[in-house]
């Protein structure tokens, strides 16, 4: 990854079709480029946390959040044209920031309303120990093209690759070392889901490697019923090691997704093929 300030890592071409007065139309080239958040981002991240669902949600502090992803570089891939910021990716290492006040209800909002008692335990465990878990935040423009954001997705997990090797602060390279990443979906449910981990209405999820016991989280019909706000995170969801509700007082509204990063840079090309 490439330090200098103005380096860009990753660049598409998004050709727009506009429609005169007349009834003619006139193609529009617009070059979107991916960059390394940079501490001037902080306006423009913060004004789409605002108008996401995550940060609303959990009652994060928007101006806080979007000022610690502008000033880590390291990983964070920002998507922009001519200046104009259309979306970015990030994931903040949760061990490490865990005392970071507007880190604190991002991890309350994943652990409190985590509806399945199996993935709970799951994830309280693993936010225990001193494997590296990093809590992926991403926003977009809802008019910025679906065909960035494969790319996107590997320039951003290019930027965890090249940090857990070469970031100069052997903590920050440490907590940049994912074992595993979690993935807040928004959805609109169906139907609801009980508290209790229940049996499979239809198919089964199989079970991944080194399984055991009874499974963690959503199965593949509880899944099926929920409609997925991106149809990236629904991709990604179902290659998950677990899925759960994240209640709200309004309903489930969310799914938290644990993931391996493995698993993420191999859906790549899958969403290339479903998005591009």
């Amino acid at each position: 990854e490439d330090e200098e300030e103005d380096e860009e890592e990753d660049e598409d071409e998004e050709e727009l079709t506009l429609a005169e007065d007349g009834g003619d139309s006139e193609r529009l080239d617009i070059e979107f480029t991916f960059f390394d958040p940079k501490p001037n981002d902080s306006p423009h991240i913060r004004a789409l946390l605002q108008a996401g669902t995550l940060c609303n949600a959990a009652g994060a502090n928007a101006v806080d959040l979007a000022d610690l992803l502008s000033q880590q570089a390291a990983v964070g891939t920002v998507i922009k044209a001519d200046d104009d910021v259309f979306g970015f990716i990030s994931a903040l290492p949760l061990q490490h920031l865990r005392s970071t006040s507007c880190v604190k209800p991002l991890l309350a909002f994943v652990n409190e309303r985590c509806a399945q008692p199996l993935a709970k335990q799951a994830l309280t465990a693993l936010l225990s120990t001193k494997r590296s878990v990093g809590l992926i935040i991403s926003e977009r423009l809802i008019n910025a093209p679906l065909q960035l954001v494969p790319d996107a997705l590997d320039s951003f997990m290019q930027d965890i690759e090249w940090a857990k090797h070469n970031e100069e602060d052997h903590v920050l390279r440490a907590a940049f070392h994912f074992e595993n990443l979690l993935l807040v979906a928004a959805v609109n449910p169906a139907e609801k889901f009980g508290g209790a981990d229940t049996e499979p209405p239809t198919k089964k999820r199989k079970a991944k490697s080194g399984d055991k016991g009874k499974a963690i989280g959503l199965d593949w019909g509880q899944l099926q019923a929920l409609h997925f706000t991106r149809v990236d995170e629904e991709a990604l969801a179902y290659e998950a090691e677990w899925c759960a509700v994240l209640n709200s007082s309004a309903g489930a509204k969310h799914v938290l997704a644990l993931l391996k990063p493995e698993t993420v840079r191999q859906m790549v090309p899958k969403l290339r093929e479903i998005m591009c």
